[in-house]
């Protein structure tokens, strides 16, 4: 994960060791999630009590901004209630060279919070309502899929309606889909790259996008992350 300037997307996951009751039973306890000015809300966990999961993403803005901070609240019918707070370097995950896959800030003696800084959920649809409906009735038809992936166990009709509708939306002849965007990048560069053809790729390219270049017969040039005169010079190279 790169923190430079730009987007950041932190999925809140859980928290553990949480004060279990308040006097109108379990707590309720939502997390508020603060980076520089911006601050955003989970979903209150109804009856959370001391380990309440959100699994919840939000996307910051950020230029400089060094530090995370997550308040955990209990969401009371008088008065929210306090229930501890977590402080997440943002400096000592920059200098980290791979991708961070959780960071965990201590809210207590006892208390910890998950912050999972390289989740997929994009557009934030993981917890949506009607896409866990549509799965449910997806497994009751269909069961938990054929136990393997579709180029080995083949196509089933709920792949061809997808890709109908995916058709019908984009007014296209026809549509494919990829089990993952990783093998979409792998098959990319394959079919549209030949031997006359050059990619110059920075070097800290996702291992998708690296994968699939070296599965094409083009030509490739990799360049120093960032660096716009190494580039420079395997363009005139490359030209």
């Amino acid at each position: 994960m790169a923190l430079d300037a730009g987007a950041l997307k932190v999925t809140i996951e859980t928290a553990s060791g949480l004060k279990d009751k308040d006097l109108f039973g379990k707590s309720d306890p939502y997390a508020l999630l603060k980076c520089g000015g911006q601050q955003f809300r989970s979903k209150t966990c109804k009856g959370g009590g001391k380990a309440p999961v959100w699994n919840e993403t939000f996307t910051f803005q950020i230029i400089t901004e060094n530090t995370l901070d997550v308040t955990i609240m209990d969401d009371d019918m008088i008065r929210d209630a306090l229930l501890g707070t977590a402080s997440i370097s943002l400096a000592k995950v920059r200098v980290q060279t791979r991708d961070k896959v959780e960071q965990r800030g201590w809210l207590g003696p006892h208390v910890a919070c998950v912050l999972n800084f390289c989740a997929n959920n994009y557009l934030g649809l993981s917890n949506h309502p009607a896409l866990s409906q549509a799965a449910i009735e997806a497994i009751k038809t269909h069961g938990y899929g054929l136990s393997s992936v579709r180029f080995i166990c083949g196509t089933q009709d709920l792949h061809k309606q997808l890709e109908h509708k995916i058709s019908e939306f984009h007014q296209t002849e026809d549509t494919i889909l990829y089990p993952s965007c990783f093998d979409a990048n792998a098959g990319l560069f394959e079919a549209l790259l030949g031997a006359e053809d050059a990619v110059i790729s920075d070097e800290l390219n996702h291992a998708s996008i690296i994968d699939g270049i070296r599965l094409s017969k083009a030509q490739r040039f990799r360049y120093k992350h960032l660096d716009l005169v190494d580039l420079d010079n395997k363009q005139n190279n490359t030209f």
